[in-house]
């Protein structure tokens, strides 16, 4: 379903955003890729995951 609402979105998008700044093409890849990046470690957040504590800190908890 996310291939076929971006696939189908992206030029689109780009046509639009293009009249306004050359570098959207670049700028499209690099919010999807921080919107990527906080989505896949929401759920390590969401359990309470000791990211803060500095690494290795939750498996000497155990």
């Amino acid at each position: 379903m996310s291939y076929a609402v971006f696939g189908g979105l992206t030029p689109v998008i780009l046509t639009l955003w293009l009249q306004h700044d050359t570098m959207a093409p670049a700028h499209y890849v690099a919010v999807l890729a921080g919107l990527g990046f906080v989505l896949a470690l929401w759920p390590l957040a969401a359990r309470g995951h000791a990211m803060r504590d500095g690494i290795g800190s939750a498996t000497m908890a155990r």
